[in-house]
């Protein structure tokens, strides 16, 4: 921009030359909160000076992965009134898709920002119920974006946004299909994130808050199903995998998951076998002289041994802990 004095200096946002800031000019009052509203304008511009767009009066919140992604970053930088550039790296732009056809994969971009007012966060308990759902749908809508993308991080963002949004009021939930529906779906598309980015935990904790909505909801318990598998807990996963196929016995998806979980049940249980007979002496044993002509006599005293071992195991972690509760 030609107005732009040419001298500003810059600052290192990260102090890793990801995101650079330079003031053009200063606000005063306050920087934005997180959820916070505001109001501002800006232009973006390509490396050789091409300008792809500019914005007027756009109301953005803080912390809601509602813009490109340094604005989460910066905003928390700013004053009412302040007018700056912005020189970012493509992480913190439109990454590595870019945005076809005006922006390269891989950009570094140029942003021009002006903040004209912020307000506090929005009181959506206050609002109606059809307000609730209009906003809780755009942060839905918004988080497909992000996922569509592959930007999973940001697209949970926008999914949990939209579940606060909804249960502002709890006995909405209750009583209202639509939100219940919703809240379901922005659920069951965060645990989809939370899944790519194998915050499995966080996954699960989501599958079990569609499914207390929703019981019998396919994708949820097919989500959960994957998790548990992930997690280890097979025997579990397959009972879950086999809810779903029952909620929808023609779906390929999950008879090939539920497939390739009963084989690897079964080959668990085979090496568990083999385990526990290696363990207590049952296979292989031979008979020896000195047990008295009886040929199984050898292998019962192995087992026997091994009962006892394992006994002795139990009473000795039990007398343990006695002695340090004494």
């Amino acid at each position: 921009d030609p107005d732009i004095p040419v001298d500003l200096p810059w600052t290192d946002v990260l102090n890793n030359g990801l995101i650079k800031k330079r003031i053009i000019t200063p606000g005063e009052g306050s920087t934005p909160r997180r959820y916070a509203n505001c109001v501002i304008s800006y232009s973006e511009t390509l490396p050789n000076g091409t300008r792809i767009s500019c914005t007027e009066n756009r109301t953005v919140a803080v912390g809601e992965a509602a813009w490109v992604p340094v604005w989460d970053v910066v905003a928390p930088t700013l004053r009412s009134g302040e007018r700056c550039e912005l020189d970012v790296a493509p992480r913190y732009a439109y990454g590595p898709l870019g945005l076809p056809p005006e922006v390269p994969p891989d950009t570094r971009m140029r942003f021009e920002l002006r903040l004209h007012s912020l307000s506090p966060e929005t009181d959506y308990a206050a609002l109606s119920q059809n307000q609730r759902v209009l906003a809780a749908d755009s942060r839905r809508d918004r988080g497909n974006h992000w996922f569509t993308r592959g930007e999973y991080l940001h697209a949970i963002t926008s999914y949990s946004r939209a579940v606060s949004v909804l249960k502002k009021v709890e006995k909405d939930v209750d009583n209202s299909k639509e939100i219940k529906d919703l809240l379901v779906v922005c659920l069951k598309n965060m645990a989809a994130a939370q899944l790519k980015t194998e915050a499995y935990d966080a996954c699960l904790f989501s599958c079990n808050a569609a499914l207390d909505l929703e019981p019998n909801d396919t994708k949820a318990l097919f989500r959960k199903g994957k998790v548990l598998a992930l997690k280890g807990l097979i025997g579990e996963a397959v009972s879950t995998l086999k809810a779903a196929l029952k909620q929808d016995p023609s779906n390929k998806i999950i008879h090939k998951e539920l497939s390739e979980l009963v084989r690897k049940q079964t080959a668990q249980r085979g090496a568990e076998k083999e385990l526990y007979s290696k363990m207590f002496g049952v296979a292989g044993a031979q008979p020896t002289v000195g047990g008295g002509g009886n040929p199984g006599w050898f292998t019962w005293t192995r087992v026997g041994w091994g009962v006892a071992t394992a006994v002795l195991a139990v009473a000795a972690i039990a007398a343990t802990k006695l002695i340090h509760r004494m």
